[in-house]
């Protein structure tokens, strides 16, 4: 399947967002699929050569007209069958254009960033968001439909304990928390867990890792 992944950062920069992006189009490459990804230029191609991605350049500074007629042309000239938006503008302006599915990932429900997600909210057929504040947040204030607006909880990779639970370890257990030490990204759950379970985390080590900016 030809899959458009677009993102507003290029390949070899920006923080979260582009990096869920590259890792979405390695882990669709890797499971077969033709990826094209949608980006601003980028001084290192080293990512799209890797992994054999086509890459098209959206320039966020160029003519918004041509802009977008040109990812339009792009998008029916390739014969792209889907596309993934993550916060690239050029692409959520010609939602209602396409006529192909398009999936758009909310990955922050305040600001600027929730305001593009919604926009042209009626031609997207998929609105993913990563927590559940997001998913509320995103169904009360900007209205997407309960079936329009799916949860699917942002994470690292766990490749989960071996099943022997009879082998004892005298090492300490280790909490991750990646992301921003902040009410949203969860981190203050987690502390404030510890510190009402003490019992419970006693052997727990707390390593919380704030998130790139």
């Amino acid at each position: 399947m030809k899959l458009l992944i677009a993102s507003s950062a290029p390949t070899d920069g920006g923080a979260g967002i582009s990096a869920y992006a590259r890792s979405l189009a390695v882990a669709l490459a890797d499971a077969g699929h033709e990826i094209h990804y949608a980006s601003p230029a980028h001084s290192d191609s080293s990512f799209v050569d890797r992994h054999r991605i086509t890459h098209v350049e959206t320039d966020p500074e160029s003519d918004p007209i041509e802009g977008a007629r040109g990812l339009l042309n792009y998008i029916e000239k390739q014969g792209i069958e889907g596309c993934v938006n993550n916060d690239n503008p050029v692409l959520q302006s010609i939602a209602p254009g396409l006529p192909i599915p398009l999936v758009v990932i909310c990955h922050m429900d305040r600001r600027i960033i929730a305001s593009l997600c919604s926009l042209h909210s009626e031609s997207i057929d998929h609105l993913v968001c990563i927590s559940n504040d997001m998913q509320r947040t995103m169904i009360r204030r900007y209205g997407f439909p309960n079936t329009k607006c799916v949860l699917v909880h942002n994470g690292t990779f766990d490749p989960g304990h071996s099943g022997d639970f009879a082998q004892k370890d005298p090492a300490k257990l280790h909490v991750v928390v990646t992301g921003g030490y902040n009410s949203h990204k969860g981190g203050t759950r987690v502390m404030d867990s510890i510190l009402a379970h003490p019992d419970f985390f006693e052997n727990v080590r707390s390593i919380l890792e704030k998130s790139m900016k």
